[in-house]
């Protein structure tokens, strides 16, 4: 219901705009907009129209990763099954470039997940052998 008379708001004041430009001020078009805005967030999927979220879940769980390939000794995601983890797996980002890595180097899984994190510590200008940042004018406390 409200989808419908927030559609039909829409319409209203964008046919008014158009037609009647000098009889429609601009503040109250301004404020219709907003109003069909905010009862048409919910059901629209444009990224640049829907509100920014700072997290987004991830779609895989565990048992996939081990599945894939993406567990080790060192790295072993089998306890988290084991002790009944819901939580979701590995970033799919993540996983994507490690595979990518795997398949390039021909390296196992503890050797790319390393290279991975290597490279994403350069891109944070931390230095990947020490882990101390590269900017020259960083300041440690020891």
């Amino acid at each position: 219901m409200y989808l419908f008379l927030s559609w039909l708001l829409l319409v209203l004041f964008l046919f008014f705009a158009c037609f009647f430009p000098r009889k429609t001020s601009t503040l109250l078009k301004i404020i219709g907009l907003l109003i069909a805005r905010r009862f048409l967030i919910p059901y629209v999927s444009i990224p640049w129209f829907a509100r920014d979220k700072t997290y987004v879940p991830v779609n895989s769980f565990f048992q996939a990763d081990i599945e894939a390939g993406f567990s080790s000794k060192t790295f072993d995601i089998y306890q988290n099954i084991q002790s009944g983890d819901k939580r979701a797996g590995l970033d799919d980002h993540a996983k994507e470039q490690i595979h990518y890595i795997m398949e390039e180097h021909g390296c196992g899984f503890d050797e790319a997940r390393m290279i991975y994190n290597q490279k994403c510590m350069k891109c944070n200008s931390i230095d990947p052998k020490t882990g101390r940042p590269i900017d020259p004018k960083a300041v440690f406390f020891s």
